[in-house]
C-alpha cells in the first residue's frame, strides 16, 4: 500500500530544510567574522608594539650617547598595520603609535630612561613611505 503525501507538506519540508541551512550558514559566517575581527585587532596591537619597540630603542640609545655626538638611523617599517596606515609621534610626553581609520588602535610609551634635557619631537606617517628617519642633533632627537 502506497503512502500518499500531499504536495503542500513536501514543499513545506523543503522550504524548512532550506531555511535551516541558511540559518546554519549565517551563524557560521557571523561567528568567523567576529573571530577574524578579534584576531586582526590583536595582530595590529602586536605590530604597533613591535614598531614602538624598534623606535624607542633607537631613541633611548641616542639619548645615552651624550650631547656632543650627532647620529642618524633609518628604520624600514611596514606600510600598513592590520590593513591601515599608522602614525608614529614623538614628543616630550613619550612615543605614540596609532593606526588611522575608524577602529583606531594605539600604543604609548612614556620613554623612561631618557635624559630630561633632551628635546623629543617629530611625526612619521606610513602613508608617505616606509622609511622612518631618526636623527640626533646635540640635545634634540627628531623623527621624520
Amino acid at each position: 500500500m502506497a503512502i500518499r503525501r500531499k504536495g503542500v507538506s513536501l514543499v513545506f519540508e523543503q522550504v524548512l530544510l532550506f531555511m535551516i541551512g541558511v540559518m546554519i550558514f549565517a551563524s557560521c559566517f557571523v561567528t568567523f567574522s567576529l573571530y577574524q575581527q578579534q584576531f586582526t585587532e590583536r595582530i595590529s596591537q602586536d605590530q604597533l608594539n613591535e614598531i614602538m619597540g624598534s623606535v624607542s630603542s633607537v631613541v633611548v640609545d641616542f639619548s645615552s650617547r651624550g650631547q656632543l655626538v650627532n647620529s642618524s638611523v633609518s628604520l624600514n617599517l611596514p606600510e600598513r598595520v592590520g590593513g591601515a596606515g599608522y602614525i608614529v609621534e614623538l614628543n616630550s610626553s613619550g612615543l605614540f603609535v596609532y593606526t588611522l581609520g575608524s577602529g583606531g588602535i594605539e600604543s604609548f610609551s612614556p620613554m623612561y630612561g631618557i635624559n630630561h634635557s633632551m628635546n623629543l619631537s617629530g611625526r612619521f606617517s606610513s602613508v608617505h613611505g616606509r622609511e622612518l628617519l631618526i636623527y640626533k642633533n646635540e640635545n634634540e632627537i627628531i623623527i621624520a
